[in-house]
């Protein structure tokens, strides 16, 4: 137990608390990245908990391609995210969080490591990101230092100038950071939060510690003197060095086994073959110029339920590489990629940013809160879920998104077909219709029935493949495109790249708007989307437009469905003073 503000405190329960808490958190940077990246127009698949692809930046991983890039693996981009929340912001990063290689929130150390296993790998990394509610120690951390010279009251007037030079040698910070909070980010930017952007700002010192004590070479070597020591920690753990190259070693000829859980150099490293990998060859050197015994050295790994060293644990694991040695330009580009962003919302404050910022483009503000505690939910699902295969893709983002509109379109749908319902023979015939319809952006269907029209449609769009799923199409009230807000939604959602056309059908029950009213919809969406974005309108009268796709249709009889057919027939009324049925009148 432990006493805070003179009260006791369960500190394990308060683990749980904050485990609790830092998992919505990183739930509202999912759905986060998620709507923003869907707002503009990216195809992407958000990874989550995928060390074996992040390291220890795997909270969220963002993999994406920009608007307009055709969908082949060289068109890519990777954000790697990790996700710090700090209920005490007063707690501020300090120097020695971000020197110490200790395995921490903000060990430089862990990040640099974790940044070069992804960088050996090849992806194209446009970041990589520490996402954090606190901020920097100001006392502790240089920010924004354009020269890093003793300031003038410091000097002293008879210093020479060797002295001086050694003088600002010895006082220059080892950790200055850039503020880039002024450059363009779509993500991770906000209305009603001021956050900060920071990159590292590369210095000898930093880049002394990166290319040898903090490598991945230099620890794994480090590592497997000490495990043939007897000396160091053998398990396979997620934090550990071995977990990220076990499989490798073996598979690079640099150990093998011998029995079970034992193992010793292998006879092609020890000899240092011409066939070995340039990742064994680096490592053999590392280790040779530790003083290691290549002969003697024996291994022993502790075995693990369902678990082999030298195996992957899961079937789509990608395997890290050996580490090479790190060059100069691994450190610039570190340096130029690790971002952090700090003064995030907290988990409290997340929420009510996505409701009035972002989740408000799509619906009204009286259904945000629902819509926003739904998506949350469900991503904070998913999140908690550990399987290795984890991804959430921007189609089924989008479904996600626009699942309340998908609800209102279908209660709609369904109070229509109430209504009246048609037969197969009449279903088709609307579908060789639609056909035309569907290759314009705005098309028109007049009828003296809007409302029964409108089912026909619906039944017969629901015949193509691309439109049996639910939420493949929308179908709405002209009224509810009247107010200004409401058209906005509109055309946000229309905007939304999707793998498929999402056609909205606009119901006149009563009016009959110009069609010139909805060509705003959809008239900015860049090409590709505006191929894809059509509205049918669907409004009383038998004219046709300039200009527009038109086609007419009349309901008759012998289109209804068996069940409608009876329901007419069935219909009383009076004649020649008595009541009789439709049916036996046409007897």
């Amino acid at each position: 137990m432990s006493e805070s503000r003179g009260k006791k405190v369960d500190t394990k329960q308060q683990l749980s608390s904050d485990l609790s808490i830092g998992a919505m958190f990183e739930a509202k940077l999912l759905t986060l990245f998620c709507i923003r990246a869907l707002e503009n127009g990216y195809i992407f698949e958000l990874l989550k908990e995928r060390k074996d692809l992040g390291s220890r930046l795997d909270d969220l991983i963002f993999k994406y391609q920009l608007p307009g890039n055709t969908s082949t693996s060289q068109d890519w981009q990777y954000r790697y995210l990790q996700a710090k929340h700090r209920q005490d912001t007063s707690k501020m990063i300090s120097k020695e969080e971000l020197e110490n290689d200790d395995g921490k929130d903000f060990s430089l150390a862990k990040y640099f490591r974790a940044f070069c296993r992804i960088l050996r790998r090849g992806d194209n990394i446009q970041d990589c990101i520490i996402c954090t509610t606190t901020d920097f120690d100001p006392n502790d951390v240089v920010i924004d230092t354009k020269d890093c010279n003793l300031p003038p009251h410091q000097a002293q007037a008879d210093t020479t100038a060797t002295e001086a030079a050694e003088a600002t040698k010895a006082s220059q910070p080892k950790i200055t950071l850039n503020d880039i909070t002024d450059q363009d980010e779509v993500i991770l930017k906000f209305e009603s939060k001021k956050t900060s952007r920071y990159k590292l700002k590369q210095n000898e010192y930093m880049q002394e510690k990166m290319m040898n004590e903090w490598s991945n070479i230099h620890v794994l070597a480090k590592a497997l003197i000490a495990c043939a020591n007897k000396e160091g920690d053998s398990r396979v753990r997620d934090d550990s060095i071995f977990f990220h190259y076990h499989v490798s070693l073996l598979e690079e000829k640099v150990i093998e086994k011998i029995i079970r859980n034992e193992f010793q150099f292998h006879d092609h490293f020890k000899k240092n073959d011409d066939t070995l990998s340039d990742g064994a060859k680096q490592l053999r050197q590392t280790l040779t110029e530790k003083g290691a015994n290549l002969e003697n050295c024996k291994f022993k790994f502790p075995v693990h339920q369902n678990f082999e060293f030298g195996q992957k644990k899961e079937r789509e694991q990608i395997v890290n590489k050996l580490p090479l040695k790190v060059t100069e330009e691994d450190v610039k580009t570190f340096f130029n990629k690790f971002i952090f962003v700090v003064n995030m919302p907290n988990e409290a404050e997340f929420k009510n940013i996505l409701q009035t910022e972002d989740m408000i483009k799509y619906y009204p503000k009286i259904e945000c809160p629902t819509q926003t505690s739904y998506m949350l939910d469900v991503t904070k699902e998913m999140a908690s879920k550990k399987d290795l295969g984890y991804k959430l893709k921007s189609e089924d983002g989008i479904r996600l998104l626009l699942r309340g509109i998908t609800i209102v379109s279908s209660k709609y749908k369904k109070e229509l077909e109430k209504e009246v319902q048609f037969n197969e023979d009449a279903c088709n015939k609307m579908a060789i219709k639609l056909s035309d319809l569907l290759d314009n952006k705005i098309s028109l269907i007049v009828t003296p029935t809007p409302k029964h029209t409108a089912v026909k449609v619906v039944s017969s769009i629901q015949k193509r493949p691309e439109y049996k799923e639910n939420g493949s199409f929308f179908i709405t009230k002209s009224i509810d495109l009247e107010d200004n807000e409401d058209r906005k939604r509109w055309k946000n959602i229309l905007k939304l790249k999707s793998e498929f056309h999402r056609p909205l059908i606009v119901v006149c029950e009563k009016d009959t708007p110009e069609l010139s009213n909805y060509e705003d919809l959809i008239s900015d969406s860049d090409e590709q989307t505006a191929k894809k974005s059509k509205i049918i309108i669907i409004r009383d009268g038998n004219a046709y437009e300039n200009g527009i796709v038109t086609v007419k249709d009349e309901i008759t009889y012998g289109e209804l469905n068996e069940k409608f057919q009876n329901a007419v027939l069935e219909k009383t009324i009076t004649f020649q003073g008595k009541t009789l049925t439709v049916g036996d009148l046409v007897e």
